[in-house]
């Protein structure tokens, strides 16, 4: 069966930079952008909304609704719901005059999965100038790269001990949280809404109208007295905004352009408080862009829960590989850096409903070349309903000596798949920092004869083991 590899990609979300003069002017655009374009990259003091109680509206939702939504595996969605009413919202926060609004909302899903119980305020600056690819903060970037960050350990860390805007990072910063979990969903309303109600919020691209950096003023697309957006175009997404409610009987004569029926969800923007209802505004479900390109961060877990990540693909989920068939073997080897124990496993599916089994060799066997998986043992299996990253704990921890090479291996199945196992690429655009190595990565169509990914294909499989210290 012949093998085949492809590179993956998402167009960025960003905001070219603004002519110098910064007249109250129409810019050229790339794709992610501040409302009013008079206003200088915000200082560190604008910080200061961070520190301020979560905004409220008085109403009738509680904590105790949600959980009573949920029934029998099934959420009852309720027409109308919103977030602000149970204070299940990040801080408004400005992004300037830089391409960060795929950052600040990857973060601010992640201080809204926090609450009730941590009110977290994570840094922007260190998760745009930490990723590992090349874009820059002017240039932008897209939730794959915010996913592979966090899925790699490289943060969150706090916004205090690496200010915004500051142009300089903080090498030194505490990683505060482990994301352990990611789920890209299907365009799909249910889903989307299922998703805000169980982690409070979805990550979504849309096309923002250029016309918009007029501070307040209606547009084309954009109703400013009733902070409406609905954009009926062609035009790819450009900017990634937050979806933290919806209501199905709002108006479509509440919109600029009227599209074909009621109803809209509710967005938490990156432009300040200055931006429609203190920062939010309301899209269109027929809006053509918005919750077609969306993740929800679906397990935050406290740092301490594992004490070391082994990894081969530190810029995550940039390509895939396969054998024109739904299935595929892939193994990474790595070396036991001190007395541990392997205790859960992560690795990414490139589809919905993916099945998977989980293999650990703790005897994998190197000679002229070639690599020997036969001392695998299966320690999990199942199946995901979304494309996304995960992390499946095993039952049974297994013990690992200082030096001992061990391996890691994964079966998927995903229906109507090509290529179905994630890879990164050395030399996919935007990811040409990317390590690859031989004698690392490996894939094979049955699982038992094995090619070298690194050698071969310049690309590493993107699995990893997660190990704790042996007391």
């Amino acid at each position: 069966m012949k093998l085949l590899k492809r590179t993956r990609t998402t167009p960025k979300c960003k905001r070219r930079r603004a002519l110098a003069l910064r007249f109250a002017l129409l810019l050229e655009i790339g794709s992610c952008w501040i409302s009013g374009c008079g206003q200088e990259a915000p200082e560190t003091a604008l910080w200061a909304a961070a520190k301020q109680p979560m905004q409220k509206i008085s109403g009738a939702y509680s904590q105790e609704k949600v959980a009573g939504l949920h029934h029998e595996d099934k959420w009852q969605l309720p027409s109308q719901w919103d977030n602000r009413r149970i204070g299940r919202t990040a801080s408004i926060k400005n992004q300037g005059d830089l391409g960060t609004c795929w950052a600040f909302a990857a973060l601010g899903a992640l201080e809204i999965l926090e609450l009730p119980q941590n009110l977290e305020n994570f840094s922007v600056d260190h998760l745009a100038l930490n990723h590992g690819f090349t874009a820059t903060m002017e240039e932008g970037g897209n939730f794959n790269m915010a996913l592979s960050y966090l899925a790699g350990w490289k943060g969150p860390v706090w916004e205090a001990d690496d200010p915004y805007a500051d142009g300089v990072t903080n090498p030194e910063a505490a990683v505060r949280a482990h994301l352990q979990e990611a789920q890209l969903l299907e365009n799909d309303r249910y889903a989307i809404k299922e998703a805000v109600l169980q982690n409070g919020s979805v990550q979504s691209s849309l096309y923002a109208d250029e016309a918009i950096l007029y501070a307040d003023q209606s547009t084309m697309y954009y109703a400013a007295d009733t902070c409406a957006y609905y954009y009926d175009g062609p035009v790819q997404y450009n900017h990634d905004v937050l979806i933290i409610g919806w209501d199905d009987t709002y108006s479509r004569d509440n919109f600029a352009i009227t599209p074909p029926g009621d109803g809209a969800f509710i967005c938490q923007n990156s432009w300040g408080e200055t931006f429609g209802e203190q920062g939010f505004f309301y899209v269109s479900y027929y809006d053509t862009t918005i919750g077609q390109n969306t993740i929800t961060y679906s397990r935050l877990d406290n740092p301490e829960n594992y004490d070391h990540l082994y990894q081969h693909d530190l810029l995550g989920w940039t390509g895939q590989v396969g054998y024109e068939q739904e299935s595929a073997w892939g193994a990474n080897l790595f070396t036991a850096t001190g007395q541990e124990e392997i205790s859960a496993v992560s690795f990414y599916t490139t589809d919905a409903l993916t099945s998977y089994e989980i293999y650990i060799d703790l005897e994998p066997q190197v000679s002229e070349g070639q690599i020997d998986f036969s001392s695998r043992q299966l320690v999990a299996r199942g199946s995901q309903k979304n494309a996304g990253y995960y992390t499946v704990d095993l039952s049974k921890p297994l013990a690992l000596e200082s030096g001992q090479s061990f391996a890691v291996l994964i079966y998927v199945n995903t229906p109507g798949a090509s290529m179905p196992l994630a890879a990164e690429y050395q030399g996919s655009a935007g990811a040409e920092n990317a390590q690859v190595n031989a004698g690392e990565s490996y894939i094979s169509e049955t699982g038992t004869r094995w090619q070298d990914c690194g050698g071969d294909l310049l690309c590493n499989i993107c699995l990893k083991a997660l190990t704790n210290d042996r007391a």
